[in-house]
């Protein structure tokens, strides 16, 4: 589903997702003082939602089962979503280094 332009003009394709984790968070009620806003002008969502969110997309990425994070407690979800994300990233960064490696033998096979 998308929105139209005109419903949130300030939207780009990168942030849709967090205006749509906000949208869920307001209607499950899981923002911070209600009726008010942060300085961007948003609601901000608790750290419940951050932390709802964060499992969410470690589970539908593959890294984490839903049993993973059962019985714990929002502080625990939370440090296990930001270790998880830390890994992720640092995987990222190491296989764009080998891709980068990969690509210079390749020119310097060419060369040679």
């Amino acid at each position: 589903m998308s929105l139209p332009d005109s419903t949130f003009p300030h939207l780009n394709a990168e942030n849709v997702k967090k205006v749509k984790t906000l949208k869920v968070a307001e209607l499950l009620g899981w923002t911070r003082g209600r009726g008010t806003k942060n300085k961007s002008g948003y609601s901000e969502i608790t750290n419940t939602a951050k932390a709802a969110v964060g499992a969410l997309k470690l589970i539908n990425e593959g890294y984490h089962k839903r049993e993973d994070f059962a019985g714990l407690g929002t502080t625990a979800v939370m440090q296990l979503v930001q270790k998880g994300n830390a890994l992720i990233n640092q995987a990222k960064a190491i296989a764009e280094k080998e891709k980068l490696s990969e690509q210079q033998l390749e020119k310097q096979s060419e060369q040679g």
